[in-house]
């Protein structure tokens, strides 16, 4: 329906607006208008999962301003930018400040690949014995390995046959074009 400029002014004039309510939990991050280029400061509000503002740059002085014109709020979710520390804390210093989820799973991913790595030699030395352990008490070559439904649908039998006798192959350690006599209830 063509309607005027003049006409949607008008009704958006009309229209009540009641402004939101003071944000209390708030996350801040980088945001890329251009990536590689130019960047800026992101804020939402986390309680009603909208974007509350976009901040030209990511400077500790306009995060802290922009804090101070929005007083109450209490928590702020955050990544690990020294920075957003900073003006969080000049701009609500009674706020408390928490890491944000995505950054909560980097740090212990980071933290695992660093414990694991320094004791890589432990690691692999527990897992050759649990394996040893396993095929001492159930011999790995009677297990069934299937496939889940979704792929078997799609393979034929031989298909299905062929891949199940890799998986076995591969944890047993053992060629798969060949069957091994040696052992009760194999292939």
């Amino acid at each position: 329906m063509p309607v005027s400029g003049d006409t949607l002014l008008r009704m958006i004039r009309a229209a009540g607006f009641e402004p939101p309510d003071a944000p209390r939990v708030v996350g801040i991050d980088d945001w890329a208008c251009r990536k590689g280029q130019r960047y800026g400061t992101i804020i939402c509000d986390l309680e009603r999962n909208r974007v509350l503002d976009l901040l030209p740059d990511r400077n500790a002085n306009t995060v802290a301003s922009w804090m101070k014109r929005h007083p109450g709020i209490e928590v702020i979710a955050r990544d690990r930018a020294g920075l957003y520390a900073d003006g969080a804390r000049r701009g609500a210093p009674d706020a408390t400040q928490v890491a944000d989820r995505w950054h909560l799973l980097q740090n212990l991913g980071e933290a695992l690949r660093l414990a694991l790595g320094r004791h890589r030699k432990a690691v692999s030395a527990a897992g050759k014995a649990m394996m040893a352990e396993m095929a001492m008490t159930t011999p790995i070559w009677n297990h069934q390995w299937r496939l889940p439904r979704s792929l078997m649908a799609c393979a034929g039998r031989a298909a299905t046959s062929a891949v199940n006798s890799m998986l076995k192959s591969l944890i047993c350690g053992r060629p798969a074009c060949r069957r091994d006599r040696s052992h009760p209830g194999s292939a």
